[in-house]
């Protein structure tokens, strides 16, 4: 049996990670390639072979680049699409008859489309779910939307949670040395990009600034665009080694999405002894359980409270991170692996 994983996304965000970790978990138990579409390069990557696809004049998108690069895919008895945005090209694949699986990490561009353009996109990008063979959703709360608002059949699709290598644990005063941040400061860690409305950074980063006259305390957040405030620091692509040190340089993790979908650094957090401050969404719930401090995303007051006082409540602390370092055992690479493969044996 050739399978085959294919993915577009590097691996220092969240759709790349996914598709190489579960890559190199799968590797151990059955012979399986990786498809990589390098957009920046025009390269189409096979394992460690390329293949230019080169730039065409007025036509040079990422769709039409994908779309090409498709066409130059060996032949494989399982594709397995690492995420709902490349769906699209399922219609490509399926015409060698192959088997073909996509993982569906959520459909928040169909149900919050901006415009008519932007639901016919979501809908041309989203347009192979139907065709696969199989669907794997990283959480039951996007099984649900998938039947829901994509009318897909309960029967194909199949729950795998996202999950985490291990985090090692690092003394806190030598993980800030490392990354120059302050010994003396609380720190709340948040991923996500400034602009995008379900990562609530600007909720967060206002509950931070509503703390500073109690706490010295400082924001340190991961991803694109910067918020200007001395209570915030912003970083952009950095190393897993170094996420690893912000992790354990923090206080707790800042996690309360305004949308439910699935969510990797809460089970990264749980992994390292972080407590983390959430918004109540099916699919956190789902992984997390009682291992987090429940807030209201829409409210700064409420964020803001909620990391006042896991900061401060050494008792409450305790037992979340007791919480989540048991919890967080369950979502290992290796785990998700092998309930992938027993999807492949089932297409």
């Amino acid at each position: 049996m050739k399978i085959a994983l294919v993915n577009n996304v590097p691996p220092i965000w969240g759709l790349g990670k996914y598709a190489f970790k579960l890559h190199n978990s799968l590797k151990k138990l059955c012979d399986i390639d990786n498809i990589y579409m390098d957009f920046t390069k025009r390269i189409l990557k096979v394992n460690e072979k390329d293949t230019s696809i080169g730039r065409i004049p007025l036509l040079d998108n990422k769709v039409f680049f994908i779309y090409r690069a498709a066409k130059h895919f060996p032949d494989y008895d399982i594709y397995h699409i690492t995420n709902q945005n490349l769906s699209f090209i399922v219609n490509k694949i399926k015409r060698k008859k192959s088997k073909v699986i996509v993982t569906c990490h959520d459909v928040y561009r169909h149900k919050k489309h901006k415009n008519f353009l932007d639901l016919q996109l979501s809908k041309f990008l989203y347009s192979g779910l139907k065709r696969a063979d199989a669907i794997i959703a990283s959480t039951t709360a996007t099984k649900k939307d998938l039947i829901r608002y994509l009318g897909l059949d309960e029967k194909k699709i199949f729950t795998v949670n996202l999950a985490s290598d291990r985090i090692n644990r690092i003394n806190k005063s030598i993980a800030r040395k490392k990354l120059g941040l302050p010994l003396d400061a609380k720190i709340v860690m948040h991923i996500g990009e400034l602009d995008a409305e379900i990562k609530n950074t600007y909720r967060t980063a206002k509950a931070v600034e509503k703390l500073s006259g109690k706490l010295k305390i400082l924001l340190v957040r991961v991803g694109k665009g910067k918020y200007e405030s001395k209570n915030v620091i912003n970083l952009y692509k950095i190393s897993d080694k170094e996420m690893e040190l912000l992790y354990n340089a923090s206080d707790v993790l800042a996690s309360a999405l305004t949308y439910d979908l699935p969510n990797l650094p809460i089970i990264e957090a749980m992994k390292c002894g972080l407590p983390i401050v959430a918004s109540k969404t099916s699919s956190t719930v789902e992984v997390v359980g009682n291992a987090a401090y429940y807030v209201d995303a829409l409210s700064v007051k409420e964020i803001s409270k909620g990391i006042e006082k896991v900061i401060t409540n050494k008792k409450l602390r305790e037992t979340l991170i007791k919480r989540g370092l048991k919890i967080g055992k369950k979502f290992t690479w290796d785990n998700a692996a092998k309930q992938v493969l027993e999807i492949y044996r089932k297409v």
